[in-house]
C-alpha cells in the first residue's frame, strides 16, 4: 500500500482522510485496505504484485488472503500479474490449486545444487574456519547422487 500512495493521487488522498479522522492505521479493515488496493489497480496500465514467502504467514486467515490474491490476479489478467512464493505446503497448494493459476516448482536437487555452490563460494572467502570443518561441511552439502556414485567405485 505504501508503494502504491507514491503513484496514486486519489489513494493520498484517502489516506490523508483517514488521518484526518484521527484513525489509527491499526483500525482500517482488511475490506477497506482491500478495496484501496483494487481501485488503484483498477486505475493502472500494468501492475505486478509479488507476495513473497506466503508460507510464513503467521496468520488464521492464510486461506482467506491466497483466494483474494487468486481473484486479484482475474479481476484484470492482461494489467495484473501476481507472484507468489511460498514452500510447497499443502494448504496453500489446495488454495492455489485452480487453473487460472499457473505453478512453477524448483527442482529440490537444482536448488540443493545452487544452495551448494553459494555455501562452497562462502566457506572459500571464510578464513577463519578450519580445514576439518571446511571438509565438514562440504561432505554435508555435497551433491547425494555424486556421492553415491563416489561411493560405488569403492
Amino acid at each position: 500500500m505504501s508503494q502504491l500512495v507514491g503513484y496514486l493521487p486519489h489513494l493520498r488522498t484517502q489516506v490523508h482522510t483517514w488521518i484526518k479522522q484521527h484513525r489509527d492505521a491499526r483500525t482500517f479493515s482488511f475490506d477497506e485496505l482491500w478495496q484501496c488496493v483494487l481501485d488503484s489497480f483498477g486505475l493502472l496500465d500494468g501492475v505486478y504484485c509479488v507476495v513473497d514467502a506466503i508460507d510464513e504467514l503467521n496468520c488464521e486467515q492464510t486461506d482467506f488472503l491466497l483466494r483474494r490474491l487468486v481473484d486479484l490476479g482475474q479481476m484484470r489478467p492482461q494489467a495484473v500479474k501476481v507472484v507468489m512464493t511460498s514452500r510447497p505446503l499443502p494448504q496453500i497448494q489446495k488454495v492455489l490449486n485452480t487453473p487460472s493459476v499457473l505453478q512453477l516448482r524448483l527442482e529440490d536437487r537444482q536448488t540443493n545444487r545452487d544452495i551448494s555452490l553459494f555455501i562452497q563460494h562462502r566457506l572459500r572467502q571464510a578464513s577463519d574456519i578450519s580445514d576439518v570443518t571446511r571438509e565438514t561441511i562440504r561432505k554435508s552439502i555435497e551433491d547425494p547422487q555424486a556421492r553415491d556414485r563416489r561411493q560405488s567405485l569403492r
